[in-house]
């Protein structure tokens, strides 16, 4: 029997904690105290020499810095709402990119004031255009023309015309008429698409084939169409995921004001043309209201 046994060696197994955090003022909030804080920790089981805990330190750093943008984004976007009720966000992911027509209309509503416009006046012009473009719609997929009250989820534009102090009513537009004159292929509607690379997205009203081309449609009811604003908002959808062929724009204006429902659709066979003018106003959108 051994007279001195040697005592067996106890490992101590050390653990390490990482703390990281980021915390920032949000000029930009709803709130001038709008500050958020984020912080991270983890235990890690055994040692970690220095530089395993510094880099580990930053990438942790880095994801409480995401969270803080994020929380900025949304602030920045709930800031806009408020102060422009027209402007309009789409959610894309963890993020809000602003719509096409937004950006074309970054100074709206200066030009609303010098109209002498008023924002119930807007949406009721805008109600009469999403009834008209529901129903078109409904017709190219259905190749049936449905009044308004068959469209369950127009109600409430149905009322906002209605009760309008405008009377403003769909009657005299005639797509169906158009159509007949003007035969395309359909392929989609109301399809909404983005641009992740310049932030931004949308919805096209119409996607179909005219002439051997794949063509993007709009649809304008307004009395009077600005053609320049009409492509580049064409020429923004054409430049989105899932619209690399497109090979032309087409502007379809619907009114009241001719006989037949309807005038000649104005057709712009080069997707680039309005392209440089839409970014312009993408880059004055953001230096307005840094989304």
């Amino acid at each position: 029997m051994e007279k001195n046994p040697k005592k067996k060696k106890t490992v101590k197994r050390l653990s390490t904690e990482i703390v990281a955090s980021y915390s920032g003022k949000i000029a930009t909030g709803r709130f001038e105290n709008c500050s958020p804080f984020f912080s991270l920790k983890e235990t890690w089981s055994g040692g970690m020499d220095d530089a395993a805990i510094s880099i580990r330190q930053k990438q942790l750093s880095a994801l409480c810095a995401e969270k803080f943008e994020e929380v900025e984004k949304k602030e920045l976007v709930a800031k806009i709402r408020a102060e422009r009720k027209d402007i309009r966000f789409y959610s894309i992911g963890n993020d809000s990119y602003p719509s096409v027509t937004s950006i074309i209309n970054w100074d709206g509503d200066f030009e609303e004031k010098t109209r002498h416009i008023t924002p119930d006046q807007m949406k009721q012009y805008a109600a009469r255009g999403t009834i008209i473009h529901k129903q078109v719609s409904v017709f190219l997929e259905t190749g049936k023309w449905k009044d308004a009250k068959e469209i369950p989820e127009l109600r409430i534009y149905r009322v906002i015309l209605n009760k309008g102090s405008l009377g403003l009513t769909t009657d005299g537009y005639d797509f169906r008429g158009f159509y007949e004159k003007y035969p395309f292929e359909f392929i989609k509607s109301e399809q909404t698409v983005s641009n992740k690379d310049k932030r931004y997205a949308g919805t096209y009203d119409i996607k179909g084939i005219l002439d051997g081309k794949v063509t993007l449609f709009d649809v304008k009811t307004g009395s009077s169409i600005n053609r320049a604003n009409a492509f580049q908002q064409l020429s923004a959808y054409s430049h989105c995921k899932g619209n690399e062929d497109v090979q032309q724009l087409v502007v379809i204006p619907l009114n009241s004001t001719t006989k037949q429902g309807f005038s000649t659709p104005a057709i712009e066979q080069d997707t680039e043309k309005y392209w440089g003018a839409f970014l312009e106003n993408r880059k004055f959108f953001e230096e307005r209201y840094g989304a």
